[in-house]
């Protein structure tokens, strides 16, 4: 690890087009490069008496992938994370550990917070994984980059959006599919923050929103009480959920007001 430290801070490393650093040893769960990663697998804290959490990764690291570490319970532990200024993709899988992402540790007085401009979210196989943030919410003024989320496999997830939808105004593409125990994907949106919201009426607006995908849900009830004016959307496949009877959507505004909702049959 002291190897491992010393390499990603060289000017070595800062001064590679590209690189793929693996920590770990299986290679099974390694898909095609794209560019500046570090992918960490099957880590074994119990030899070193470390875990993931104290990975030091380039600080031009731009994908991170974790495959079956099991001693890491949220993302935003790992606190090299807070130097990574150009990550935009993080995979999570096979994880059992993971219970959420951003941690209260992760808040800090001068709001560097790890994560903040990623792109894209991949959760996949984390059985304890259940928030996002652990109960605490992130300062007003800080938002998230966040453009693509997906969701598979988290049995322990009961909602996505639990009252802070405004932190994520660039969501472009929502992905949910077999996630056996989620029952609504936003739950409430906080009124006094400006940016999705249409009015006071329940009505929420995600411009950037252009794909959403849910499937075999079997308890979702909601999408989101009230109306989502989604003028973007262009791809939506609903499968496998029998208690849905709505779809909130709105695809434009008429005369002020969003256009009726979709129902399902």
């Amino acid at each position: 690890m002291s190897e491992l430290a010393s390499f990603v801070t060289s000017q070595q490393c800062q001064a590679l087009e590209n690189y793929r650093l693996i920590v770990g040893n299986n290679f099974e769960y390694i898909n095609k490069s794209v560019g500046k990663e570090v992918h960490a697998i099957s880590f074994d804290s119990k030899p070193f008496g470390i875990g993931v959490d104290s990975l030091v990764l380039p600080s031009n690291i731009e994908y991170f992938g974790i495959t079956r570490c099991e001693d890491l319970i949220s993302l935003s532990d790992i606190l090299s994370l807070r130097d990574a200024g150009h990550l935009r993709i993080c995979l999570l899988q096979y994880c059992n550990g993971i219970e959420s992402i951003f941690s209260s540790s992760s808040f800090s007085e001068d709001c560097q917070i790890p994560l903040r401009i990623v792109e894209e979210l991949r959760l996949l196989d984390l059985p304890r994984f259940g928030v996002l943030f652990d109960g605490v919410v992130p300062p007003h003024n800080i938002s998230f980059n966040l453009k693509k989320l997906y969701f598979y496999r988290c049995s322990s997830v009961k909602n996505i959006f639990p009252a802070m939808l405004q932190k994520f105004p660039n969501v472009e593409e929502l992905t949910v599919p077999d996630c056996e125990n989620v029952e609504d994907i936003i739950v409430e949106v906080e009124m006094r923050y400006q940016g999705h919201h249409q009015d006071d009426s329940n009505t929420i607006t995600l411009r950037n929103l252009k794909s959403l995908r849910l499937g075999k849900l079997p308890i979702l009830k909601n999408i989101y009480k009230g109306i989502m004016i989604c003028e973007s959307l262009q791809d939506i496949l609903v499968h496998s959920c029998p208690m849905l009877r709505r779809l909130p959507l709105s695809f434009h505004m008429n005369s002020g007001h969003a256009s009726a909702p979709l129902v399902t049959h």
